[in-house]
């Protein structure tokens, strides 16, 4: 665990982190609201009001054809089985060893609705296999990244929940550690860095969900860091052409905007080759 040490703060050093706090606030949710007008649903229905507004029927028909591509399975899953297939497969046995298995955040929270309990999303299977790397003796020290919001109020404590959550699956408490808190990809790749160069480790095993391993490999190989990509959370169930293929639903149009929003989020790092730098906080 990071050691944090108190210190003074007087007014004129509080003022400006009062207003750069806001300021961040406001660009982080500028950065989750924008590409979400640019996913399949916010753009079909772009299309849609355009044509409405403006009396044009091939806006209209333009968004719902959008609209209808991105809810069918079929469509989902070739994206998905593009964005998994670019590292392969692993079973725990076949995994290298390292120094430490990383576990990237995004697959639990701290429940609102009852403070102190933890809530497992979709993407838990990056917890479980992260234990089990450990359990097999993949690597002596198991690291979460500590995921925080800057519109939170105040320190979540979904890090504290998960050293908690793997202790009870057998994980001794000495084992366990939990980067500085970061809000992005990038950044958790800088903390893990900079823990690795605390504590002197080499290489990790990075593990995350298949479609996100790509983006989570590029800003973790910028950050230098030697990394075994160890992909789970696999969602696409292959290349099976069947009828019900081609019925719209609610959950392939769900897959299809995770689905997007990887590649965005590659293409954003590739092009813009800043966006996957960041400054190192101070610890």
């Amino acid at each position: 665990m990071w050691s944090m040490v108190p210190f003074a703060r007087s007014s004129s050093s509080a003022a400006p982190s009062a207003r750069k706090r806001p300021m961040k606030e406001v660009l982080f949710g500028l950065r989750k609201f924008l590409p979400t007008l640019f996913m399949p649903l916010g753009l079909s229905l772009i299309l849609i009001l355009i044509g409405l507004l403006r009396r044009r029927r091939v806006p209209v028909l333009a968004g719902v054809l959008l609209l209808f591509l991105a809810s069918l399975p079929a469509v989902s899953n070739s994206l998905g089985l593009i964005l998994e297939n670019q590292y392969p497969h692993l079973l725990i046995a076949q995994c290298p060893t390292a120094d430490v298995v990383v576990a990237l955040g995004g697959f639990a929270g701290e429940r609102k609705r009852f403070p102190g309990e933890i809530q497992w999303y979709y993407a838990v299977d990056r917890f479980e296999k992260a234990v089990q790397l450990f359990r097999m003796q993949k690597a002596p020290i198991l690291l979460f990244t500590d995921a925080q919001s800057p519109g939170d109020d105040q320190h979540n404590r979904t890090g504290e929940l998960l050293r908690q959550a793997a202790i009870e699956h057998g994980v001794p408490a000495s084992a366990v550690r939990l980067t500085r808190p970061v809000t992005t990809t990038s950044d958790e790749a800088w903390a893990v860095r900079d823990y690795l160069q605390q504590t002197g480790g080499h290489r990790v095993i990075l593990v995350t969900s298949a479609i996100h391993m790509t983006r989570a490999a590029l800003l973790f190989r910028r950050a230098g860091i030697e990394f075994v990509p160890f992909p789970v959370d696999y969602e696409a169930d292959g290349w099976e052409w069947k009828w019900d293929r081609f019925v719209p639903s609610s959950e392939a149009l769900d897959h299809c905007e995770r689905n997007v929003h990887e590649i965005y989020g590659d293409v954003l790092y590739r092009i813009i080759p800043f966006a996957g730098t960041t400054t190192v906080a101070q610890k």
